[in-house]
């Protein structure tokens, strides 16, 4: 018996997104879901579409994240949390929930697993993507987060910057950044379909008219981490509140700039005002 969801892949999100769209024309109806919920098999991930996460990211604090919930499902499996599922006209699409369901897929777990549906349109399943997974218990990265706000950028032009913010958990001068560089980038003469897939690095480079090079963004974020950790971890395994507060004086001496950047993360959904050496893209 087949003890895995259903998985679709496209070529890009608008693809996703038009097949969605037709389904939805084609069989608008929503079906009943059982009260006591629903096998694996008949859930549906679009990763493409619903999967705002990048597989760079933190892979080692992922694959503990996985392990607890794999003890959590084997422990009592009838208190884990429902997965977030919405009708697309052609299934039951999974919004969130993608870790437990590698978790319950790992397991070869074969009985119903508890869902919670959503309902509403496309537009408003996509926002509730971005809603979950910035609260989410494993926190997404910077990289992610960027890339989840300038997709609502493209997608969702006619919103505000504190809306976006919001929705894809950075901040407001960055959201402001996005749309002046997805502006630009349509007026190079793309679309903002052709922009739903791409990530905030990617569409900066269009934005400065720079072609596709081999640059490995993610591995010199990785590498630039290591020699961070490398550099600092040995000072920092004893006392750690003295150690918090001496870090955070020290980065305000030497960054100004990189502190106030810190702590943009910290409190994404900020009313700061731009900086003009830093409205540039």
């Amino acid at each position: 018996m087949l003890m895995k969801t259903v998985r679709l892949k496209f070529d890009s999100v608008a693809d996703g997104l038009a097949h969605i769209r037709k389904a939805l024309e084609e069989n608008p109806g929503q079906p009943a879901v059982p009260a006591k919920g629903m096998p694996l098999r008949e859930i549906m991930v679009c990763e493409t579409v619903f999967q705002r996460r990048d597989t760079f990211g933190n892979r080692r604090g992922r694959e503990e994240h996985i392990r607890d919930l794999k003890r959590a499902i084997q422990d009592s499996p009838g208190t884990m949390e429902p997965l977030d599922i919405w009708w697309g006209g052609d299934g039951w699409y999974m919004l969130d929930g993608h870790h437990r369901v590698l978790a319950y897929e790992s397991l070869r777990f074969t009985g119903n697993v508890p869902v919670r549906v959503i309902t509403g349109t496309l537009d408003e399943a996509l926002e509730h993507v971005g809603r979950v997974n910035t609260r989410g218990k494993l926190p997404m990265t910077l990289e992610e987060r960027n890339s989840l706000a300038v997709f609502y950028v493209c997608q969702f032009p006619g919103k505000s910057l504190r809306e976006i913010a919001a929705m894809g958990g950075v901040g407001k001068s960055n959201v402001g950044k996005m749309k002046k560089a997805v502006s630009k980038v349509i007026d190079l003469g793309h679309t903002r379909e052709e922009l739903l897939g791409l990530s905030w690095y990617e569409i900066q480079q269009m934005a400065r008219g720079e072609t596709e090079s081999d640059y490995d963004y993610e591995g010199e974020m990785r590498k630039l981490t290591n020699e961070i950790k490398q550099a600092i971890g040995p000072i920092l395994g004893h006392k750690p509140h003295m150690k918090a507060e001496a870090v955070t004086m020290a980065l305000q001496e030497i960054s100004p700039a990189l502190y106030r950047g810190i702590l943009d993360l910290g409190n994404p959904v900020d009313d700061f005002e731009e900086d003009p050496i830093d409205a540039e893209y």
